[in-house]
């Protein structure tokens, strides 16, 4: 868990993670050669809950095609977010809503990427920002989308895996930094 992983230490140093914002969905669009939608927080559209948009992205890019439904996964997942059953949109409802502002997934049970391809690049752009850094001698973890690394280090790293990502995808990318409580920035 994050909270755990910011306990660790790194040479002794208190740590912090790197994460990468929306990181399948960026290099889908990247992959495709798509323009990233406009705004700030790439999840947001004006009629919907934020975390309903990012549970119908994520439960759509880990499947082969759109589902007729929520997965049970998913509603569970949401109801621990604290929305309620009832608050929560049919998925075919909003399913237009989230196609107008995200044309690359129009076609997602016919394009040939999978939530696997997605996964592969992911952690190539991981591993080349781990060796880049190794280079600098900068030590670092990963974590699915996301590094660990020494908080002395973190302007680095951003810089290093911003580079990294917008280089081999050609699209903009945002990343989020944690550290545990007592160990603020």
């Amino acid at each position: 868990k994050k909270a755990e992983r910011l306990k660790l230490k790194i040479n002794e140093e208190a740590v912090a993670e790197v994460d990468i914002n929306a990181s399948f969905l960026r290099i889908l669009h990247g992959l495709r050669g798509f323009s990233l939608p406009d705004g700030e927080d790439i999840y947001q559209i004006d009629s919907l809950d934020r975390s309903i948009v990012k549970a119908w992205i994520t439960s759509t890019l880990g499947f082969t095609k759109f589902h007729r439904g929520w997965p049970q996964f998913t509603l569970e997942t949401m109801s621990k977010t604290g929305l309620s059953r009832k608050d929560i949109p049919s998925y075919p409802s909003i399913t237009p809503l989230i196609l107008e502002r995200f044309p690359v997934l129009e076609d997602w049970g016919t394009c040939g990427i999978r939530w696997s391809h997605l996964m592969f690049e992911e952690s190539e752009a991981v591993i080349q920002t781990m060796v880049a850094l190794q280079n600098e001698s900068i030590p670092s973890l990963p974590v699915h989308d996301s590094i660990i690394v020494p908080q002395s280090q973190v302007e680095q790293a951003q810089f290093v895996l911003q580079n990294v990502l917008e280089h081999r995808f050609h699209v903009p990318f945002a990343l989020g930094t944690s550290v545990a409580p007592q160990f603020m920035l």
